[in-house]
């Protein structure tokens, strides 16, 4: 099963949301930031695997991260590895200190990308497409219990299903999607790992960052 577009995931989380009315609660560029939130959160489970070369600079120790880095998992000249002996920043340290200038492969993991107008745009496995969807779901859901105006709008006519306090409750019925999200995600990840060999188990430095504050924990990175 190919992966959707852009376009129709955000028909998607409208659906799930039930934001189909005109004019809708949330535009398509706050669906598209929530979509791209999960996107971001799901990629700290699995993340995307990328290969790209890195030129080497005689007598030079220090290079810049790849934007994307997630988790350096190899720095590599043929058979030879270096090890990464600091992260900071957007900066990595290698060792040893390359003699001559050569060009290395470096292996890492990064958040997957945003899809556009193509299914082919996508990077993660259509398997886990309801994933991401739950997520935005949550983070509109989260977005309407901070926004006293526009859960009014939302909730307009539908006042027998939220009585009380119904900014409590989009809250409570967001973060039971972010805890669902987090099982299921932790599922999608061990059958990442699954398939790797255990050489292939990351042996260089781990690079943190910093995801949108929502959904608790599972935005912590082991360092």
């Amino acid at each position: 099963m190919a992966a959707e577009t852009l376009s129709n995931l955000i028909a998607r989380v409208r659906l799930e949301v039930r934001d189909t009315g005109s004019p809708p609660i949330f535009t398509d560029d706050e669906v598209a930031a929530c979509i791209a939130d999960a996107i971001c959160a799901y990629s700290s489970y699995v993340p995307r695997e990328v290969s790209a070369e890195l030129p080497l600079i005689a007598g030079t120790a220090e290079y810049t991260l790849p934007n994307d880095c997630l988790q350096i998992v190899s720095v590599r000249v043929g058979g030879a590895g270096y090890q990464v002996k600091q992260v900071f920043g957007n900066t990595f340290t290698i060792n040893p200190m390359p003699a001559g200038n050569r060009l290395a492969t470096i292996r890492y993991r990064a958040c997957h990308i945003i899809p556009g107008d193509t299914a082919e745009s996508s990077t993660y496995s259509s398997m886990d497409e309801p994933l991401i969807v739950m997520y935005a779901k949550a983070r509109c859901l989260e977005m309407l219990a901070h926004d006293a105006a526009r859960c009014y709008r939302y909730i307009e006519g539908d006042i027998e299903e939220y009585p009380g306090d119904p900014q409590a409750q989009l809250r409570a019925e967001a973060d039971a999607l972010y805890a669902q999200f987090n099982s299921g995600a932790l599922r999608a990840q061990a059958a990442f790992i699954e398939r790797k060999p255990i050489a292939c188990t990351p042996s260089v430095g781990v690079v943190t960052r910093k995801a949108p504050e929502i959904g608790g924990s599972i935005f912590t990175h082991e360092h």
